[in-house]
């Protein structure tokens, strides 16, 4: 694709090209091309597409400009979007940083601390070690989560299969399926697992806290748009306590002992492929739910 042909794309009929040509601006838009992108955005609906628009106009702005009041109020969404490719770059780094820096430290650490103190195994210095390794573990796939996705097509099914299949502390739970058999996705596999997994664990701890309920229920879902796909995970526990939105904060956990990563690693794992994590409480328990593009190609960071 060249650069005239990718602004002519903008307003193709159809979504794939649009977004093709949203992704390939992203990387190569001049300044010359903020107004025709301006304009492509204002008319734009698909989110994958206006994410992708937005980080191409982010990708030409310069810093230090003077700018009315008029103008930076009009670009406060443009601006929101932006920060969400900014922030996964930072946090890529800052976790890579991170686990150079203290994963040799906390490796000494549990190789040497059984000898040294006794009774280690009912110490409280196990208990520590072994939180600080399950938060070096998280900020490893915080990192995976935040760097660029690789697609491929495969089965959403087997996918899921495999998940629940190989899932522990699931006993007394029923597990439900409720969508096509062969239904082929194209995404990044890990980071549609990782995405996945959190919010099954996330769905699996909700129900086993509330074992005075008769039925113990899990079910997946899913299925496709015209323009996306999308899985969501509904289960038969307590619901969130506050805010479901709060959930996707990293840290941020109702559960004594948990470090509170889980969902929020899914949202990253997601927004890594320009989709979107959205829980929700329902009726009779929580309600989570991914979507992402139908037809990917190279993401835009």
């Amino acid at each position: 694709m060249n650069h005239s042909k990718a602004l002519g794309d903008l307003r193709n009929d159809a979504t794939e090209v649009r977004l093709a040509a949203a992704r390939y601006l992203a990387e190569n838009a001049r300044r010359s091309d903020k107004a025709a992108l301006r304009a492509a955005l204002n008319r734009e609906s698909v989110p994958w597409i206006k994410r992708a628009l937005q980080s191409a106009i982010q990708s030409i702005e310069k810093g230090g400009e003077a700018r009315g009041i008029t103008e930076i109020d009009s670009e406060i969404d443009v601006l929101s979007s932006d920060l969400i490719s900014l922030k996964l770059k930072m946090t890529e780094e800052i976790a890579a940083e991170f686990i150079h820096e203290i994963s040799p430290i906390v490796g000494a650490l549990a190789l040497a601390a059984p000898s040294e103190i006794a009774d280690y195994q009912n110490s409280r210095t196990r208990r520590s070690v072994e939180h600080l390794q399950s938060l070096l573990r998280a900020i490893r796939e915080l990192k995976n989560a935040s760097s660029p996705p690789t697609y491929s097509s495969f089965s959403l099914p087997d996918l899921v299969s495999d998940i629940v299949h190989t899932a522990q502390d699931r006993a007394g739970i029923s597990i439900a399926f409720a969508g096509p058999a062969r239904f082929t996705v194209s995404a990044d596999p890990d980071r549609l697992r990782l995405a996945i997994v959190n919010g099954y664990r996330n769905a699996i701890e909700a129900v086993l806290s509330e074992p005075r309920k008769e039925s113990l229920r899990i079910i997946f879902t899913w299925g496709s748009t015209q323009t996306d796909n999308y899985l969501a995970i509904k289960d038969t526990g307590p619901g969130f306590i506050d805010d479901p939105a709060a959930a996707l904060k990293q840290g941020s956990s109702s559960k004594e002992g948990h470090l509170g990563f889980g969902l929020s690693l899914a949202q990253q794992a997601m927004l890594s492929m320009q989709g979107e994590v959205t829980v929700k409480n329902y009726d009779s328990g929580a309600h989570f739910e991914i979507r992402w593009f139908r037809k990917n190609a190279d993401s835009v960071r």
